[in-house]
């Protein structure tokens, strides 16, 4: 049985938004699910899962869940989508933070889009799916608002937004990145009828009808518990080639990261790199592939 529990009132939020009959921003977050490609690439198993649980909690407290709140136009809701069995585990380490969690084993958009409509949200409706560990600029739902304007000024009803501009970051160092098939998709729908934005995999979204956005930034946490990012090897001086044509994605050099910079672009201060050594590293196989990552240059 799925349950959802409500942190937070955006009553006042959504009303403002009828009156004004502008765009609806929904976040959807994949906090703890058990999803089966990631299962070989995690850092844990099921015995340390709640230290694991914990250390997420704490990322996302200093990272996405920071960012959401310093939004200069907040999302009207955040969803939180974790396992049926992590009840427990979010009360004990996820209390006092503005979010919706949804627990199921199975069918979690489904319980996202009852849930919208219950609260007669059909209109104007743009879904956000952001990783937990992950940080956007305090612009961001202003510029994918304003990205999504643009579309219906010219007759679009509906659009899948690939934001493909941002950085890479282990918070000393960082690049500038543009991700081609970014994780980074907003689903707008000018009548919403709870469409999946993880319908698919984000590396299949050249495959598919979409328009690129390179106006709203995102920053990719590096730390030593990524199921796959890295800081990567430059390949451009510059990525003006990058947003202007189809040429992949690219990256530009390391550079330390600019504390102040980033107290402007993110709206809070830059956490500190200490907390990716509280990761739980708890079996002999993970302590082996943390070694890995270090030694191939991914931590």
């Amino acid at each position: 049985m799925a349950q959802i529990i409500e942190y937070g009132t955006h009553l006042s939020l959504y009303l403002l938004v009828v009156m004004q009959a502008d765009i609806v921003n929904v976040v959807v977050i994949r906090f703890s699910l058990r999803v089966k490609e990631w299962q070989s690439r995690l850092f844990f198993d099921e015995k340390s899962r709640e230290s694991w649980f914990r250390y997420r909690a704490e990322l996302y407290r200093s990272t996405l869940g920071r960012s959401l709140s310093h939004q200069t136009l907040k999302p009207f809701r955040t969803y939180l989508l974790m396992d049926e069995g992590d009840r427990s585990l979010h009360e004990k380490y996820l209390g006092g933070l503005d979010f919706t969690p949804i627990f199921s084993d199975r069918n979690h958009f489904q319980i996202v889009a009852d849930d919208l409509k219950r609260l007669g949200v059909v209109d104007n409706v743009a879904v956000t799916r952001v990783d937990s560990d992950d940080i956007v600029e305090r612009l961001y739902f202003e510029k994918i608002n304003s990205k999504i304007r643009e579309l219906k000024d010219v007759g679009k009803k509906s659009a899948l937004i690939a934001t493909c501009c941002g950085y890479r970051t282990n918070f000393l160092e960082i690049q500038s990145a543009f991700h081609c098939a970014p994780p980074f998709i907003t689903l707008f729908r000018e009548s919403y009828k709870g469409e999946n934005v993880y319908s698919h995999d984000h590396r299949e979204i050249s495959e598919m009808e979409h328009v690129i956005d390179t106006s709203a930034e995102w920053m990719q946490v590096i730390h030593g518990t990524n199921v796959s990012n890295k800081l990567k090897p430059s390949n451009a001086d510059s990525l003006d080639k990058f947003k202007a044509g189809d040429m992949g994605s690219g990256f530009t050099q390391k550079r330390p990261i600019d504390s102040e910079w980033f107290k402007i672009w993110s709206g809070f201060d830059l956490p500190d790199s200490s907390l990716f050594a509280r990761a739980p590293i708890a079996t002999t196989r993970s302590r082996i592939r943390w070694l890995w990552r270090l030694l191939s240059g991914k931590i």
